[in-house]
């Protein structure tokens, strides 16, 4: 997951520092507010990555500071959405060669668990869970994304709203002619 404000070298979510004129150093810092679980923040671009923990809404100050900005620093206020579904990399330059589903993590999970999948090119995307006898669980996601990198959470919940029971499941992930199936654990 790539985020980040619009103050010092990096502008727009999900965007790779591209580095400033020669000689220019970059330092970015969290002053206020905390980051939520599992992101990381690159104090030399002002980049946050890695996967997060959790899902809601977030709210911090980034100060980013150059050694040729005078004043030498700007602050901004950050709001940083994590949904159940988020891109990480949002920048036309590097988009997937192939589609592909990964194993989620954790697994055996309890309480939620991770799916990261990617797209080579625009398709309209179905990722459903299944219990063992094929029975459908849960429609993750039914809609068009564009190529890209995601990452999924499932709460472990059916249609509902209710928790599954403990046992094996399996996710199946439909992108064009791509389809492929992945098997989870849920230990209660």
């Amino acid at each position: 997951a790539y985020a980040h404000g619009q103050a010092g070298a990096n502008r727009g979510a999900g965007r790779r520092s591209r580095g400033g004129p020669a000689g220019v150093r970059v330092h970015a810092d969290v002053c206020s507010g905390v980051l939520p679980g599992g992101l990381e923040l690159n104090h030399s671009n002002g980049v946050i990555s890695s996967i997060p923990e959790e899902i809601g809404t977030f709210e911090f100050t980034m100060k980013v500071t150059d050694s040729q900005t005078i004043p030498s620093s700007a602050e901004k206020q950050i709001t940083l959405v994590i949904q159940k579904s988020m891109s990480i990399i949002n920048d036309p330059t590097m988009l997937p060669e192939i589609t592909k589903i990964y194993q989620n993590y954790p697994n055996p999970f309890n309480a939620g668990t991770t799916i990261r999948y990617q797209l080579k090119e625009t398709a309209h995307l179905f990722i459903e869970v299944y219990d063992i006898l094929g029975g459908q669980i849960k429609t993750l996601i039914d809609e068009n994304r564009q190529a890209g990198y995601y990452t999924l959470y499932w709460d472990g919940r059916n249609e509902f709203g209710q928790a599954i029971a403990s046992g094996v499941y399996y996710y199946q992930m439909k992108a064009g002619d791509y389809t492929r199936k992945g098997k989870m654990i849920i230990i209660k």
